[in-house]
């Protein structure tokens, strides 16, 4: 890294600092401060959070494709408050290597872990490496789709972590493999019936970028606007939700590291 560089992205830090503190001054349920993406140029971000591909329907696999489309029927009891780290069933947070856009990995994976914890109380790690390296129906770093990352888990299984650590061979032959494939209708009611009654979903969901430079955690209310014109530009797991003073939120598993 030049001089001129480290100016600059001392710049930009010091610049992301002075921005988060003014916003903890005006919220109390939002956090923001230092994160991965504190020294990043605004252009970086955006390359970072390209939208995510969107499923084209094409057949990419042989064999049916076996997926189930769900909706709540209005009569299954929805708790108000449900959170599957309550129950041991989330495991433990990853982060994305550098600047690898492979948020649509790591959501899949998230999911995949948490629903064979559930099932078997076994924790199983699996390679989010594996799958940018190996899956043919998605574009490794550059971007994927959640739902053709799920369906190769149905047709070829996923690798354990310490199978695929860095490289290897791109074999197909996984040994966590999918014996069900399930969509979820796309309303609140749905989603959070799945949750509370089978375990943590894969959500794409479209965040602005003001947002992700320096959230560190807690709710976000996000304009109306932004919700409406906006593509998904990121993947995550949705372990949870709830509700506080009457404003329903959601509990996502992130893929940026603990802290």
């Amino acid at each position: 890294m030049t001089e001129n560089e480290k100016s600059m992205r001392f710049n930009i830090f010091k610049n992301t600092l002075e921005k988060s503190a003014a916003k903890n001054a005006l919220s109390n349920n939002t956090k923001y401060g230092v994160t991965m993406f504190a020294d990043w140029t605004d252009s970086e971000v955006n390359e970072f959070l390209r939208p995510i591909d969107k499923e084209d329907g094409k057949k990419l696999f042989r064999g049916p494709s076996g997926w189930t489309h769900l909706r709540w029927n209005g009569i299954s009891y929805i708790p108000r408050y449900f959170d599957w780290r309550w129950y041991d069933g989330v495991t433990p947070v990853k982060r994305q290597n550098g600047n690898c856009n492979s948020c649509w990995a790591h959501a899949v994976t998230g999911t995949v872990e948490a629903l064979y914890k559930i099932r078997h109380k076994r924790t199983v790690i699996l390679s989010e490496q594996e799958m940018i390296d190996c899956d043919y129906t998605n574009s490794g770093c550059i971007s994927g789709s959640t739902k053709r990352a799920t369906a190769r888990g149905y047709h070829h299984g996923y690798y354990e972590r310490h199978q695929y650590v860095r490289t290897g061979w791109c074999y197909n032959r996984g040994t966590i493999r999918l014996k069900r494939l399930f969509t979820i209708s796309p309303d609140e009611y749905s989603i959070a019936w799945f949750i509370s009654h089978y375990g943590p979903v894969t959500m794409n969901i479209a965040v602005p970028l003001f947002l992700y430079k320096d959230f560190k955690g807690g709710s976000i209310m996000t304009p109306n606007y932004y919700c409406s014109t906006m593509i998904p530009n990121h993947a995550v797991t949705a372990v949870g939700y709830g509700e506080e003073n009457g404003i329903r939120y959601w509990i996502i598993k992130n893929s940026w590291g603990k802290e």
